[in-house]
Order: C-alpha cells, then sequence, then structure tokens
C-alpha cells in the first residue's frame, strides 16, 4: 500500500465475496468510517 501511496482502504460486502481480504491485517489501522457492513481504514 505504501509503494501505491493509498490512504484509505475500502472494506465491504463486495470485498468480502470477491476476494476475502484479510480482516484481522486491517484492524491494526484506524477505522476512518463505519455505516452497516461497510469499513473505511486509514492506512497511511
Amino acid at each position: 500500500m505504501r509503494k501505491y501511496g493509498i490512504e484509505y482502504v475500502l472494506i465491504s460486502p463486495e470485498e468480502k465475496g470477491l476476494v476475502a481480504p484479510n480482516e484481522q491485517f486491517f484492524k491494526k489501522f484506524p477505522v476512518a468510517a463505519e455505516v452497516g457492513q461497510y469499513k473505511v481504514y486509514k492506512v497511511k
């Protein structure tokens, strides 16, 4: 993520169904926004 300058990551039901993101990895980052099953993590 650092290589591409990514600041925020969205985890939604779509990502969970398509790519099975490692949500444990993202728990170390603060949640910038959350609505229902949608979470935005601030990764930078």
